[in-house]
Order: C-alpha cells, then sequence, then structure tokens
C-alpha cells in the first residue's frame, strides 16, 4: 500500500528492480537490505494477476490500452556502474492498478512462492555466484527442489509430519533438500483431495533424501500407513484402485551425483551440474484395472502387486536376453538368477556386452559380497547351484 504526501492512497505491486529506490524516498534510507534471517522483509511479488473482466474493459476503453512506462537498466553487478544488456523501456501489468479510479478495490495475497511460481532463468555459473552472495539462484537445482517442497507442503497441510529441511549444494548451488516427493495431479490439486487420499497422515513418514514418485491415474489410490526410507515408485493406470493399508520399505534409494567437468551429458542434465544415480528401489505398477491392497503386515496382500516377480534358470544367451527385457520394459521385475557355470561377475559382464544387442543402456553392478547384481540399482539375487 503506497500512500502520497497529499493523501492519495494506492495497492500496487512493486518490480523487483524498483523496490530499492522506492523503500529509500520512502520508509527505509538503507534501501532493500536483507533481514537477520538472510531474506527481504518486504512481500515480494511475483506478478500472478488476477483482473474483474467488466472494470478491466473499461479501463481499456478509456486509456485506449495504454500502460505507463518504465526505464529497467540490466547493471553488470550492486555498483550500477556497468550494465551487461542494453536498457529496456517495458510497460507492465503489474502497473495497471495505476490506470484504475481511486475508488476501485486492489488487493493482496501471500503465499509460499514454491507452491505458486519458481523461477528457473539462470545458468549454472551466474545460480553458482548467487548461491556463493546467499541469493536466490532461480535455477534448474533450485526450480527442481522446488517442485519436491511443493508436494511436501501439501503432505504438510494435511498433517504428515516433516521436520526443518536441511541445506544442500548440488553442483555449486543451495537448495533445501525436501524428501524428492512427485506427484502426478490426479491424485489432487486442493487440500480437501489431499486429505481424502491421506486419511492418516501421522501414519506417514518420509525419512530424510527419500524419493516418492506417484505416477499415473491416482484418482483410485489411498495411503493409510507409509513407512520410506529409500526410493518407492507407484503407478497406477486408469481403472486400478490401490489402498496402501500398510507399506514399509528401506533401500539404497536414489541420489544426486555432480557432473565431472566437461562431461559428455544431455542438456537437461548440464543446466543442472549434476544427474540422478539410482542404487535401490521399490516399484509398484498396476497395468490392469482392478482392485489391490497393500498391506506388509499381512501375508495375504502378497499377491496383490501389480509386478511379476521372475526368476531365471540359466544364464545363457537367452537367460540374459530374457532379462535384458525385463530390465527395460514395466511389469516385471527379475528378483533371482541361477546358473552353475557362471560367477557373479562374469554374469554381470556377459549381461552388460551382448554381441548382438549392444552394451545395454542401464547400470550394471556386482554387489560381491552378497552375489548380487544390481541393474538400475534393482537387486538380482545370483545363484550356482
Amino acid at each position: 500500500r503506497l500512500e502520497h504526501s497529499d493523501g492519495r492512497c494506492m495497492t500496487v505491486n512493486v518490480e523487483y528492480n524498483q523496490i530499492d529506490a522506492l523503500l529509500k524516498a520512502t520508509v527505509e534510507p538503507r534501501g532493500d537490505v536483507a533481514a537477520p534471517d538472510g531474506y527481504s522483509p518486504w512481500p515480494g511479488s511475483i506478478n500472478q494477476l488476477l483482473f474483474e473482466l467488466e472494470p478491466y474493459a473499461q479501463t481499456l476503453a478509456a486509456t485506449g490500452g495504454k500502460m505507463p512506462e518504465f526505464v529497467n537498466p540490466k547493471y553488470t553487478d550492486g555498483t550500477k556502474t556497468a550494465f551487461k544488456a542494453p536498457t529496456r523501456l517495458e510497460c507492465m501489468m503489474q502497473d495497471y492498478p495505476k490506470s484504475l479510479p481511486a475508488e476501485a478495490k486492489v488487493g493482496f495475497t501471500i503465499v509460499k512462492g514454491t507452491t505458486t511460481f519458481s523461477p528457473v532463468k539462470n545458468n549454472l555459473v551466474e545460480a553458482r555466484k548467487k548461491s556463493a552472495q546467499g541469493e536466490p539462484t532461480h535455477s534448474a537445482a533450485s526450480g527442481e527442489a522446488d517442485v519436491y517442497a511443493t508436494a511436501c507442503e501439501m503432505m504438510q497441510a494435511v498433517g504428515v509430519p516433516f521436520g526443518v529441511p536441511p541445506s544442500e549444494m548440488r553442483s555449486g548451488v543451495s537448495v533445501s533438500d525436501w524428501p524428492r516427493v512427485v506427484v502426478d495431479p490426479t491424485f489432487g490439486v486442493t487440500v480437501a483431495e489431499w486429505k481424502q487420499k491421506l486419511p492418516t497422515p501421522s501414519c506417514i513418514c518420509l525419512a530424510p533424501a527419500s524419493t516418492l514418485m506417484l505416477q499415473g491415474e491416482l484418482t483410485g489410490l489411498r495411503i493409510e500407513e507409509l513407512k520410506l526410507d529409500g526410493t518407492l515408485v507407484v503407478k497406477l493406470c486408469a481403472g486400478a484402485n490401490l489402498t496402501i493399508r500398510s507399506l514399509s520399505e528401506k533401500n539404497a534409494g536414489w541420489n544426486f551425483s555432480p557432473l565431472e567437468e566437461g562431461a559428455n551429458e544431455v542438456e537437461e542434465l548440464t543446466i543442472r551440474g549434476y544427474k540422478v544415480v539410482k542404487k535401490g528401489m521399490r516399484e509398484l505398477v498396476y497395468d490392469t484395472p482392478g482392485d489391490y491392497v497393500i498391506d506388509d503386515r499381512s501375508p495375504a496382500s502378497a499377491g496383490s502387486f501389480g509386478t511379476l516377480k521372475l526368476g531365471i534358470s540359466g544364464f545363457g544367451r537367452i537367460g540374459r536376453l530374457v532379462c535384458r527385457a525385463a530390465c527395460e520394459k514395466e511389469g516385471a521385475d527379475v528378483v533371482a538368477v541361477n546358473d552353475p557355470f557362471c560367477d557373479v561377475e562374469y554374469a554381470a559382464y556377459l549381461f552388460k556386452y551382448d554381441s548382438t544387442h549392444g552394451k545395454y543402456k542401464g547400470t550394471v553392478d556386482v554387489d560381491k559380497a552378497s552375489c548380487t547384481l544390481l541393474v538400475d540399482g534393482k537387486k538380482i539375487k545370483f545363484f550356482a547351484k
């Protein structure tokens, strides 16, 4: 709310690069300085605007569509002695209230940025500089972290307990490390809808650095009790109704690993500076309509899984191709392999390099101590009997 010396008042957004000069000219001689918590004490403008159409049409007719303009210089740094880009003459829709009559009603609401607007506009070099200065980075890393934060804040709003997320450096960019929760919109978009899906929120616990992915047609998903320390992926097709009555899962999970300098990676990874390493997970896939229940406390629910569990006897050419097909497609998990003529290390080599079909596209590792193949993070117990 701005108050003029002659008594006029106006509620209006203030552009981020104008707030400093405005404060110095009015109520704060130091300008837009950080509070003890490191953030600006003044409400930020995210420029999400709602206009009533009838007054808007009347204003357009009266003004001919003209909006106030301002000069927007782009300086290289805080000294404001050099430009990093040509200065722009701009007009902004957040200045629309300046065109309204004095009796017009204008208001604002303050909400968390993670649930409304998380810009991704700075490259990795700029993001690292801003992170070192304690400023918001508005980068690929922060945007991704805010996706996870949004889902966690929705869960928190319905009563799921969370601690204060720690800060973590991802390729030189500081982010808040909430559990990595990704939920398709079919789960619900309002707090009321999430309450229906999570009826006992106090019985849901996500350990730090855990990953929860809920994908597909989730209108029939209901989670009553979940204890997760690692990675859980749930995929439902249309017509599949799943009640997770009780599920407890602990595995190696998925981790973030920085890229090596100069690494030849796809663009969506290079703009972040890191990649996901899948070490372990539990995946529940329901690709057939029906009613399913998961209850880890009850042996009777063991047959309710939508993913077929496979064991392969013999790891020759055919056995390895079957294993490849199962690992590359959804709906089947290879959990055990038996071949008395092959040890686990040689089996991993043969699986990874096929003279006809080429190198396996995913990751292939060996846990020799437990005689286990690790394919894309999934454990395959290897027997030689």
